[in-house]
């Protein structure tokens, strides 16, 4: 009987998972989202009027030259227009006020390279040829990674995968793991390659003679840990 560590949960997809600490792994095989202007006044008060008009007295030698006249009425200046208001900040519109940005799930290349080596190391010892490594199973895993770390969520095999597997295979399977967040991706990637080959389903993808090329992607989420994927395919 194969004993599980603590802090594994794992399944061979025959039977539901059982969830233990720490990281969880699945394993699956198949075959062929008007404007107002402030003004400011006083009003006028009553005209104040004579109650009689005197004339002038006039002379009979010399006449009282007119007044002179009054000068010009100086033309009133408009006052300097207001400079326009300071435009407001942009708001940003990345997550809404009172609610964080959901981190973004970011690839382990390195990491990836560690988990080929892993399975070919067990591969050999089992006497079996090394997988090949190809860039379209690399994308169905590195995406199903990344989609699992974007939501943060529990594990699960992608339900398509076998539809994204390159043309021309005659058998795939899928390994699928997790762990929380932590370690670093190369201890991730060993940690959840160990619980893959004391899996019995999980390491009899592994070590399938059928299978000759593998696909791996590696995501992580800072909250919510590491998301590991294999596929593989038959040529």
């Amino acid at each position: 009987m194969t004993r599980t560590p603590p802090g594994v949960r794992a399944t061979d997809g025959s039977a539901p998972p059982r969830r233990l600490r720490g990281a969880r792994v699945i394993g699956v095989v198949g075959v062929l989202a008007a404007a107002l202007a402030g003004l400011a006044g006083c009003a006028a008060g009553p005209a104040t009027l004579p109650d009689e008009t005197v004339p002038a007295p006039v002379e009979s030698v010399r006449q009282t030259p007119p007044p002179p006249a009054a000068p010009p009425a100086q033309a009133l200046q408009a006052p300097a227009p207001e400079p326009p208001p300071a435009p407001e900040p942009p708001v940003s519109r990345s997550a809404p006020e009172g609610r964080p940005a959901v981190p973004a799930a970011e690839p382990a290349s390195g990491a990836e390279a560690q988990v080929l080596a892993l399975a070919n190391d067990a591969r050999a010892a089992a006497g079996l040829p090394p997988l090949t490594r190809d860039p379209g199973l690399d994308a169905v895993a590195r995406g199903w990674s990344v989609h699992l770390a974007t939501q943060g969520a529990g594990i699960s095999h992608n339900p398509d995968y076998a539809a994204h597997i390159p043309p021309g295979a005659s058998k795939w399977a899928e390994n699928v793991g997790w762990m929380s967040a932590g370690p670093t991706a190369e201890e991730a990637a060993a940690t959840i390659h160990g619980e893959w080959m004391a899996s019995p389903g999980h390491r009899a993808n592994l070590l399938d003679p059928a299978l000759t090329h593998i696909g791996i992607g590696v995501a992580s989420n800072p909250e919510a840990g590491w998301y590991l994927t294999q596929n593989f395919a038959a040529y």
